[in-house]
């Protein structure tokens, strides 16, 4: 059963950057806003519309919150990013967080949004949200 001492979240990604980090080739995942006292939890990657569903889940090994700047020349081609859309991204802002993972692993079935909304209710967040004790037994299931 996934557990943490830390509290585990479900990130919402755009299905390109998602696949990337389930097939192990993006290992940063930049965020505007995101709690520097992470290290350790367990992501649920949420990949958005068209997919729409949980695919897969990754360890948080740090949190770093940097000036863009360096942010950029650390960690932007970790992040499978060009620097046109890490500008965009970051617009307004003179530092962001970037999330290092590991230990990827894609979901097989992965879990649809209308499974979850069933179940729970479920509404994809903007960006992230916090993991509730009622939807670990969920995440489980797919390792029966």
């Amino acid at each position: 059963m996934i557990r943490s001492t830390k509290r585990d979240y479900l990130l919402s990604i755009r299905p390109l950057y998602a696949e990337k980090i389930v097939d192990g080739l993006k290992t940063v995942e930049l965020r505007r806003r995101f709690s520097s006292d992470a290290s350790g939890a367990t992501i649920l990657i949420y990949s958005t519309s068209p997919t729409c569903a949980i695919i897969g889940s990754a360890s948080v090994r740090e949190v770093l919150r940097l000036e863009l700047n360096i942010l950029w020349e650390r960690h932007g081609a970790a992040a499978c990013i060009d620097r046109k859309a890490f500008d965009a991204y970051f617009d307004g802002l003179d530092r962001g967080y970037a999330i290092i993972l590991e230990n990827a692993r894609p979901f097989d079935p992965q879990v649809a949004a209308a499974d979850l909304r069933e179940q729970f209710g479920f509404v994809a967040p903007q960006s992230f949200m916090y993991l509730r004790q009622e939807h670990y037994p969920l995440l489980n299931y797919e390792r029966v």
